[in-house]
């Protein structure tokens, strides 16, 4: 059995975050509903009973073909111009709008380009063949266009294509009963399309939005965490420094005077400054080395911040100061692993501990591109635990679950068991 080649999927889907497949969803829908038209002429030429000219139809076949490619091009267009603000595409859409035009009139005066439809009871078709292809004409260039229409000029668009159709029924001599129904559903089936394609323009616009915002918070988590680390240090430093400044001037000014005190002010000044140092390493120590329930606490603010659905949960004996370190090493790197590396909406941390050995499990989902086993596949930073955890005998599993759901299992003993 064929398979498409796993680098196609990857970049077709599987490669892509969330926000990208719905882009490439919604985007891959209108343009298949834009393509139709072509489907629908080459169904249409199939069914109707007679045919004109075959070189005729064929020079109909190809006209329509080009004017299908102008739409799905300018459709394109207008989908991009919309998601930017960039303003409608006025000379594209001019150029469209001339080929809908002069196929419209080929189609009304070159009979030959059109099959023949059968005759209907009163002996004459029931609706001639022009006004139906006409109309799909005209309909297709609205639906291209209404990404960048706003709402009240695609109702009168749609308006003037029913009362158009309408007029060119009469024309053709269809019977009055039909020119109704065909006015009607013309007007219908366009509003429905201009507004099918707005609304699906629209979610795009709001899941980009969505996905802005979500990596602004997480950029603004980030940065009030640097703030309270610049805030701790200005707090340590500020004082001490004040302080060692005005010491330092009076021993200056002592030692100018020649007075004997000038060595003990310089030896304060020197504890002053040796204080102020193992103050900014506890600042420093307590940032790299928090505690596990600190680190467990902070994580989940983040990435709650984030956007991600995170409740820690904790379960067993009380843990001591070596193996709360090594874990909540693992904490903060899995932390940062699911905001960079995945589209998670939910991530489950669960520390369980005995008498023996604690154990601390991550579970997140949204894995951006699954593998069956990426426990050899570690970037520096599991590598990194891998061997902090090595060092107190502990261990670290990596592995993912379906669906698109990833696993990281670190584990370490407790006091003196190894």
């Amino acid at each position: 059995m064929w398979t498409m080649p796993k680098h196609w999927w990857h970049l077709a889907w599987a490669g892509r975050d969330n926000v990208a497949r719905v882009d490439y969803y919604t985007r891959g829908t209108l343009y298949f509903l834009q393509a139709s038209e072509l489907f629908g002429v080459l169904l249409y030429l199939e069914t109707t009973p007679g045919s004109g000219s075959g070189w005729a139809v064929g020079v109909g076949i190809t006209l329509v073909l080009l004017h299908t490619a102008l739409c799905l091009f300018t459709l394109h267009t207008t989908i991009t111009a919309s998601l930017r603000d960039s303003g409608p595409p006025r000379r594209l859409l001019g150029a469209l709008t001339a080929l809908t035009v002069a196929l419209g009139l080929l189609a009304l005066f070159v009979p030959s380009l059109l099959p023949h439809a059968e005759p209907g009871p009163t002996g004459r078709p029931d609706v001639d063949p022009a006004v139906p292809t006409v109309a799909a004409l005209v309909v297709y260039l609205i639906a291209a266009a209404s990404p960048v229409l706003r709402s009240v000029t695609l109702g009168l668009l749609a308006l003037l294509t029913g009362g158009l159709i309408g007029l060119l029924a009469i024309g053709r001599g269809v019977p009055s009963e039909e020119i109704g129904k065909v006015a009607t559903m013309t007007a219908v089936v366009t509003v429905s399309a201009g507004v099918t394609y707005k609304l699906s323009v629209w979610i795009l616009r709001v899941i980009g939005d969505l996905a802005e915002a979500r990596q602004t918070r997480a950029a603004l988590a980030v940065a009030e965490e640097r703030l309270r680390f610049s805030r701790d240090l200005h707090d340590v430093l500020g004082s001490q420094l004040s302080a060692i400044a005005v010491k330092s001037e009076l021993v200056a000014e002592l030692a100018r005077r020649g007075l004997p005190s000038a060595v003990d002010q310089a030896g304060e000044v020197r504890q002053l400054a040796h204080d102020a140092l193992r103050e900014v390493r506890d600042v420093v120590s307590g940032y790299r080395r928090a505690d596990l329930a600190t680190e467990l606490e902070g994580s989940a603010s983040l990435l709650r911040a984030a956007g991600v659905d995170c409740r820690p949960t904790t379960e067993g004996v009380p843990l001591d100061r070596a193996a709360q370190e090594a874990l909540a090493w693992v904490v903060r790197e899995a932390a940062t692993n699911v905001l960079r590396h995945s589209e998670a909406t939910r991530c489950d941390i669960v520390l369980r501990a005995d008498a023996r050995r604690a154990v601390l499990t991550v579970t997140n989902d949204g894995v951006r591109e699954a593998s069956e086993d990426t426990d050899d596949h570690g970037g520096n930073g599991l590598a990194g635990l891998r061997e902090r955890l090595a060092a107190r005998g502990g261990s670290l599993r990596v592995r993912s679950l379906p669906p698109e759901s990833f696993s990281l299992v670190a584990e370490v003993p407790l006091g003196g068991a190894r």
